[in-house]
């Protein structure tokens, strides 16, 4: 009876965790640009302005020695090393 009711209990939870949706909204007041600059075979290079501030940030994604998508962002400089900032 007991092996049972832990099968029972086993199966219900399994059924209740897989059949459960958790519903997520995320509200953005400061919405940024993204445009997609290059795209070469598996990889592709985004710009990204954060227009509160106006730095620009550079998104490399692509998959990494065919073992999984790999993911870098990084702030976009200018030529002496200080950030490269857009007009508001």
């Amino acid at each position: 009876m007991r092996k049972a009711f832990l099968l029972l209990m086993l199966v219900f939870g399994f059924i209740l965790g897989a059949c459960a949706t958790t519903v997520a909204k995320a509200e953005q007041n400061y919405p940024i640009k993204i445009w997609a600059q290059n795209s070469n075979g598996k990889y592709e290079t985004l710009c990204v302005v954060d227009e509160e501030t106006g730095v620009n940030y550079i998104v490399i994604s692509g998959e990494l020695y065919q073992k999984g998508i790999g993911l870098g962002v990084t702030p976009r400089l200018n030529s002496d090393g200080s950030l490269y900032v857009s007009e508001k």
